[in-house]
């Protein structure tokens, strides 16, 4: 299994249904790396607009 920091610049993606799909599949990782990722995702979560909300 790749490690979260793999997966980093995705927290960054456009597509909200993408960066869901992140969160989720950290729940299966471990360590500080994910748990720092999640908590980013959730901090970003409130301040990236839904582009497909209108």
């Amino acid at each position: 299994m790749a490690g979260a920091a793999e997966l980093t610049y995705l927290a960054d993606h456009p597509d909200p249904h993408l960066r869901d799909a992140l969160d989720s599949t950290l729940r299966a990782y471990r360590g500080p790396g994910a748990r720092r990722l999640r908590e980013r995702l959730r901090l970003g979560s409130a301040s990236v607009p839904d582009p497909t909300h209108h």
